[in-house]
């Protein structure tokens, strides 16, 4: 695992087994937690920081897959809102197709989304 581009902070078992964001199960110690915030595959490299204000942790748009809508897609202007992870906050938001726009920044990287009307 790699803190900078230039500083080595541990081993790991393959960056396939790693998500951006993920906090837990480094095995780095030292203090405050470390976050992956960015995987290089081809180069099996794992990069990490202790900031969890870190860039690449957040975004302000989410690209959805597998998209299992109970009734219809909310229409492109329709505001809803965004539930990112189990018993999270709500985010404002808009939906594009499979783009959700969110109307303020701050949202981690995340695997599972469920949205509803306002």
């Amino acid at each position: 695992m790699i803190i900078r581009r230039d500083l080595f902070v541990g081993k790991h078992d393959g960056a396939i087994f790693y998500t951006l964001g993920q906090r837990h199960g480094l095995n780095v110690g030292g203090g405050l937690p470390y976050y992956v915030v960015g995987k290089d595959m081809e180069k099996n490299e794992v990069y990490v920081s202790r900031s969890i204000d870190n860039g690449s942790l957040w975004r302000k748009e989410l690209r959805l897959a597998d998209i299992h809508w109970i009734n219809q897609a909310p229409h492109k202007d329709k505001d809803v809102q965004v539930r990112l992870r189990h018993r999270g906050a709500l985010f404002d938001a808009k939906i594009d197709g499979d783009i959700v726009h969110l109307s303020a920044s701050g949202c981690a990287v995340v695997r599972v989304s469920i949205c509803g009307d306002i």
